[in-house]
């Protein structure tokens, strides 16, 4: 009888040390494919919208951004992502100045939207944001230049703000927060002005 339940309380230690050994190694296969995902994965996460607005009738409308307009780089660990967005408006001249009809801009600016997060695979949480818009050509100027950055995650979700002149970068040291994917958890900013009565936006965000 004390055989039976010496063997008995072995099986038990024994199955308590395999569940937490099979846990940490599912933690660290997590980490390991989340500092493997390529460019191409990184991309196919990153989800940038261009946004014109009348600012008399107050229409919208809106399109997504190239993948070719999108470039990706890592830290050496792999944790560490810089997304880098540079859009004009490539798609429908009708909302291009008539002067402006085979540039690639928004009445002849042009914008760029920067960020770059930490992802281990459980925790995440946006380092950097930085955006700028740039006259390229044409007499149309722009005011009401901002950007906006945060990240919308499991725990410590943030968000700020600021108006700049030509260019803005900051840097968060935001707290990491969980996230889990297809929750809508993300990381990302948008830059924004308006030229010739449109207000422009470029959103970008990176969606777990």
């Amino acid at each position: 009888m004390k055989t039976n339940k010496w063997l008995c309380s072995c099986m038990i230690v024994a199955l308590c040390l395999f569940s937490i050994c099979t846990t940490a190694f599912a933690n660290n296969n997590n980490v390991k494919v989340a500092s493997k995902l390529d460019a191409k994965d990184v991309k196919n996460r990153i989800v940038t919208t261009v946004t014109i607005q009348d600012v008399k009738s107050g229409f919208v409308s809106s399109y997504n951004v190239e993948d070719e307009n999108i470039k990706c780089s890592r830290s050496a660990d792999g944790k560490e992502i810089i997304a880098i967005i540079s859009v004009g408006d490539e798609k429908a001249s009708a909302k291009r100045a008539p002067s402006q009809t085979n540039s690639n801009t928004f009445y002849g600016w042009k914008g760029n939207a920067r960020i770059s997060w930490y992802d281990d695979g459980t925790w995440a949480c946006l380092k950097t944001a930085g955006g700028d818009w740039t006259k390229i050509s044409g007499n149309y100027n722009m005011t009401g230049k901002k950007i906006v950055w945060g990240q919308d995650l499991g725990t410590n979700s943030k968000s700020s703000s600021a108006t700049f002149i030509n260019s803005y970068n900051t840097t968060t040291n935001w707290p990491k927060g969980k996230y889990g994917y297809g929750l809508g958890h993300k990381v990302g900013a948008y830059i924004s002005g308006t030229v010739n009565g449109k207000k422009v936006s470029v959103s970008c965000n990176y969606v777990f």
